[in-house]
């Protein structure tokens, strides 16, 4: 992204254990405006980066066992009452997520410390893997599709996207059965079909560069069994 325009957004934390979420790079060429100032992180901000990146190493939990998965989803279906339903409301506020205080704020020398000091290709590959090893466990399951099924030559992915054909069914039963993924549900309401589609369908799946052989059997076994087990049919 960028090597091509002016000017590209980037969120580092998406691809490294750091604490900068959006930054705004610039190719040699172009200019930023006249009234972008920016500032320095405080020697409080800098320790508060180190620290969160170092709790958020230590507190990872650790996957159940791939051999109690099957025990896992039983008991999810004998517990289910009722499927999940998407709640909107209305909010013409500035996120909550915004910091004024962060807008021509520096990155943290901890973030700019990690990225050198990465092996980006490494990195690549590990993530183009873990992406390879979801689709192969996804390609001929029921109720869900894979985005993109294989990757540009010269692509490193974020997440593995997957759209759900029942949200309400398989979202919520693999939210509970402990699965590290995501989805665009805060996204506003749309008129555009797409957009409606993906904000509650589309989930994302993990394939950073640090999971483990026994976290990557866990989560795919996870997905593969909900899927084969659960259908809105017999949930």
């Amino acid at each position: 992204m960028g090597q091509t325009g002016r000017f590209c957004v980037a969120s580092p934390y998406e691809f490294f254990p750091c604490e900068d979420g959006g930054l705004l790079w610039r190719n040699e060429d172009a200019v930023l405006p006249h009234d972008t100032r920016q500032s320095t992180p405080t020697l409080a901000q800098e320790a508060k980066g180190v620290l969160r990146s170092l709790m958020s190493a230590h507190n990872q939990k650790q996957p159940l066992e791939v051999n109690a998965v099957d025990n896992e989803i039983q008991t999810f279906t004998n517990t289910l009452t009722a499927p999940g339903c998407d709640v909107r409301k209305q909010d013409l506020h500035t996120s909550e997520h915004y910091d004024v205080s962060e807008d021509h704020l520096e990155s943290l020398r901890w973030s700019r410390w990690i990225m050198r000091h990465t092996n980006l290709v490494r990195l690549a590959a590990r993530r183009r893997e873990n992406y390879q090893r979801w689709g192969n466990t996804v390609a001929h399951l029921p109720h869900c599709a894979p985005l993109f099924p294989r990757l540009p030559v010269d692509c490193v992915p974020y997440m593995f996207p997957l759209r759900l054909k029942h949200p309400e069914l398989h979202f919520f039963a693999l939210k509970r059965l402990g699965m590290p993924m995501w989805r665009w549900d805060e996204m506003a309401g749309s008129g555009c079909h797409i957009a409606s589609d993906y904000r509650l369908k589309m989930v994302h799946l993990p394939c950073h560069q640090e999971l483990t052989e026994k976290q990557m059997a866990w989560m795919t076994t996870v997905v593969n069994k909900a899927m084969l087990t659960l259908s809105p049919g017999n949930k």
